[in-house]
């Protein structure tokens, strides 16, 4: 794994085959995790995940769409269409200098903007793949049930918070920590904001986070998504373009 600290010419000389694109945001969490809460874990996963390839990391993305944190101080959004601009942009560029494999590791749940993006790369530029990863998303829940407790986790809850307590202790404003459990679905947030939807509180548990619990799921995080990219790799090695 190579990465920014290093120069062109190393760049060049290492021969790395895949390039790591972390996505954040710069948005607020309730008062109990600092504003670049979701820049630092995109920094962090990619890091740890791409180390199991010969890889590239880029300096992660600090803002994608927080429309639904926008309103509190410090929160910053760019619309869907400017992040869809500015990750084909960076791939393209990636593919252009060699890169055939581009990863795209998203730390944010509102940049669903992504997604789409991601298939119109792929099906643009048959022999190259960039592959979408939400590490998030992709533990199973039946071993996120036997970690947490909460059931209704989305923003600043048990589960970010654990992994922060884990990996940035000094991060978390524990004094703060409160719960919430909207009675609300994850789509009412194309409908209304966090801050609306919630009465102003987290959406989970953050009083029941440990950094025991962040340890396992935040290792859970790691190996699964090196498993995915492992299989859409081996996967586009037999079926280069988006048809087949």
């Amino acid at each position: 794994m190579i990465d920014t600290n290093s120069t062109s010419h190393e760049l060049k000389d290492a021969g790395a085959e895949i390039a790591f694109l972390p996505v954040g945001a710069c948005e607020q969490h309730f008062g109990i995790l600092p504003l670049d809460a979701d820049i630092r874990q995109s920094a962090r996963l990619a890091a740890d995940i791409a180390a199991h390839f010969n890889s590239y990391v880029l300096p992660p993305l600090p803002f994608g769409t927080s429309m639904e944190n926008s309103g509190a101080p410090g929160t910053v959004t760019l619309m869907p269409a400017t992040l869809d601009a500015v990750a084909g942009d960076v791939v393209d560029s990636l593919y252009r200098q060699g890169f055939e494999i581009v990863v795209i590791l998203n730390s944010h749940g509102g940049n669903f903007a992504l997604r789409p993006a991601v298939r119109r790369i792929n099906y643009l530029n048959p022999g190259k793949k960039t592959i979408f990863v939400d590490p998030w998303e992709m533990v199973p829940h039946v071993e996120m049930a036997k970690i947490f407790e909460g059931t209704n986790e989305l923003h600043c809850g048990e589960i970010e918070v654990s992994v922060m307590m884990h990996l940035w202790p000094d991060a978390v404003r524990t004094d703060r920590l409160e719960d919430g459990d909207p009675d609300a679905l994850r789509v009412e947030l194309d409908m209304f904001s966090v801050h609306a939807l919630g009465g102003g509180k987290p959406w989970g548990l953050a009083t029941r986070a440990t950094a025991e619990k962040g340890e396992a799921f935040y290792e859970l995080m790691v190996t699964c998504a090196r498993r995915f990219i492992r299989r859409v790799i081996e996967r586009h090695r037999r079926m280069p373009g988006y048809h087949g």
